[in-house]
């Protein structure tokens, strides 16, 4: 967002690259496309999840441990099973985020498509950010509190003995009618709100991203409304990087300020105070803590949701307008799997595009 939610694709249907077909192409269908597609890519890459969200808390001043050293010590003191706590929270806040994002950011496209169409001015990259900017907003609202739960699950036992620990909370997490109770109190409502701030820019971000995206779509794929997988794990890998990049630092702080023991430290109070305290104590080694850790799950993570994406959402378009049979449904599900062609890849076709992009920008 994904975020850690954060990673989201575009895709344009018309002869204007950012026209909603009409009749067709509805905000509902990228949204389930999304739902489906971040879900998957959250199981497929959880693990590396957990250790990000585990190294931003480390209280190690300068390096931390490098993930195969932290790895050994999740799965030799919970097990196995300790790489994958908190999964469920985390695949559904990475599902919704997803969902909820593209189903905003579409709406809001078309509308804002109708209400600046006259304005030959106002280009797409323009009405992308504006769109990007509403579905942010009303997207951080609504996960905010799922991050929160998820951040809890994942820091929830005690990790490392010896010189190099840190402490995760040993209490479970409020469950089901407890959750309940939790919440019916001031300060339960608080806490899940925590972090909002960073969490609204670091779903902003996407804006950087999606922008970005948009951008090697129209220049430089060979075909923008129908893009090879390699165009797509290209277009998406590198506009996920730059992003990762400049918002590391956010991440970490949205960590420390849903970290249960910091919820009474004054130092970490809102945003700036927790900037300003991680800067203090740890310098640029705590801004970018875990960053390495997130790079290599961020950047997978994103070329299997932007494939999985486009995937999903050219079956939910042939399907559309469509009633299902159960043989009618085994058929789409078939030719859903063995569409090999559209994941044909042209080497003579690609390379050349990229080679020229990258010359001039040298």
């Amino acid at each position: 967002m994904y975020t850690d939610l954060s990673q989201v694709p575009m895709v344009h249907t018309t002869d204007s690259p950012c026209t909603l077909r009409k009749g067709e192409d509805r905000p509902w269908m990228h949204g389930i496309a999304g739902l489906i597609s971040g879900s998957m890519a959250m199981m497929l890459f959880y693990p590396l999840d957990l250790l990000r969200t585990r190294m931003h808390v480390f209280n190690q001043r300068g390096s931390v441990n490098p993930p195969p050293h932290s790895i050994r010590l999740i799965v030799s003191q919970e097990g196995l099973r300790g790489m994958y706590r908190g999964m469920s929270v985390s695949v559904l806040t990475h599902g919704l985020g997803w969902g909820t994002y593209l189903v905003t950011f579409r709406a809001s496209r078309s509308h804002f498509e109708d209400l600046l169409g006259p304005y030959p001015s106002v280009g797409a990259s323009a009405k992308d950010f504006l769109s990007a900017c509403v579905a942010a907003v009303i997207t951080s609202t609504m996960i905010t509190p799922f991050y929160v739960m998820k951040t809890w699950y994942q820091l929830q036992t005690r990790i490392g003995t010896g010189p190099v620990t840190w402490m995760a909370p040993t209490r479970s997490p409020p469950r089901g009618r407890n959750l309940w109770h939790f919440l019916q109190h001031p300060e339960g409502r608080r806490a899940m709100f925590r972090g909002f701030a960073p969490q609204v820019i670091l779903t902003s971000s996407t804006t950087i991203q999606v922008t970005l995206y948009e951008w090697f779509r129209r220049n430089y794929y060979s075909d923008s409304g129908n893009p090879s997988a390699m165009e797509v794990a290209l277009g998406s890998a590198l506009a996920k990087a730059i992003t990762c990049g400049i918002f590391n630092p956010l991440e970490v702080v949205r960590t420390r300020l849903q970290y249960v023991h910091n919820q009474q430290r004054p130092e970490y109070g809102n945003m700036r105070l927790g900037l300003k305290t991680i800067w203090r104590n740890e310098g640029i080694w705590g801004m970018y803590r875990g960053f390495m850790t997130n790079m290599t799950r961020v950047i997978p993570t994103a070329v299997a949701s932007f494939i999985l994406y486009e995937r999903l959402l050219s079956a939910i378009r042939s399907s559309h307008g469509i009633s299902f049979s159960g043989r009618g449904l085994w058929n789409l599900t078939y030719d859903f799997v063995k569409k090999d062609e559209d994941y044909s890849i042209s080497y003579d076709d690609l390379v050349p595009a990229y080679v020229i992009f990258f010359n001039e920008a040298m």
